[in-house]
């Protein structure tokens, strides 16, 4: 109820894959081995099933960048470029701005 209430999605993806049915239906009879077995099974496909959730996870953005991030050379120039489009966009500001101020201007000194 806790990971609803505080939208974790995580926990209710993990609850979900522990709650869900598994394609094998579970051993009716009195015999705890094949209980044991079955349940080995059923967990086994459960583990798949995550391991195959978690490779798609690290697959996507941010953890796909996991080498890049790891190179000094390629954030020194990322770093460069948002510095750059910074400044780009810091001096467009700065002309709105003055074309702003100057409309603005114009308004005032219209009859």
């Amino acid at each position: 109820l806790d990971a609803y209430t505080w939208g974790n999605l995580d926990e209710l993806r993990a609850l979900m894959l522990l709650t869900e049915d598994v394609s094998s239906p579970p051993v009716l009879d009195d015999d705890p081995i094949a209980r044991l077995q079955q349940r080995r099974e059923d967990y086994k496909a459960r583990i798949h099933k995550l391991v195959d959730e978690i490779a798609g996870v690290k697959a996507s953005a941010p953890w796909s960048w996991e080498a890049q991030l790891n190179d000094p050379k390629w954030v020194e120039q990322e770093q460069e470029k948002l510095h750059e489009a910074i400044e780009n966009l810091t001096s467009y500001r700065a002309d709105l701005l003055l074309i702003l101020v100057n409309l603005e201007q114009e308004v005032q000194h219209e009859p």
